[in-house]
């Protein structure tokens, strides 16, 4: 399974399946916090490219999903009150590289995080075994 595939499932669950019975027009949009270390220039191709995953799966930002990006500007030291920012918003779903990920999984433990790299996901702490991650 493509990660991109692995995200669009995971909106669709956050999102509420449409065997809830609830009409479409009555949820609310699936909202996703995304948090960057680098400044957003660095990581506008990636972006770029996840909304592009989205919009391919269904999903255009604004439109019948919620976005929130928060950059760290390359400052370790503020992924803590960013991860704070986004989860005041409600996000139904995180996703970040490393370091962005190991913080917002130390800020709740009941928002999914999707981790989108990682050199070894075990023995940094992002997952307690690739069985089950």
């Amino acid at each position: 399974m493509r990660r991109r595939d692995a995200i669009a499932a995971l909106l669709a669950l956050a999102s509420g399946a449409t065997a809830t019975g609830v009409p479409a027009q009555a949820r609310r949009r699936p909202r996703i916090g995304m948090l960057w270390v680098a400044p957003e220039p660095a990581i506008g191709p990636y972006v770029q490219a996840f909304l592009a995953g989205l919009r391919d799966h269904g999903y255009v930002a604004g439109e019948n999903v919620d976005i929130d990006i928060r950059y760290a500007g390359g400052e370790l030291a503020r992924l803590p009150a960013l991860a704070d920012e986004l989860l005041a918003l409600k996000p139904d779903v995180l996703t970040g590289v490393t370091e962005p990920a190991l913080v917002m999984k130390r800020k709740t433990s009941t928002v999914p995080i999707v981790f989108s790299a990682s050199v070894d996901p075990v023995p940094e702490g992002l997952v307690e075994s690739l069985a089950r991650p």
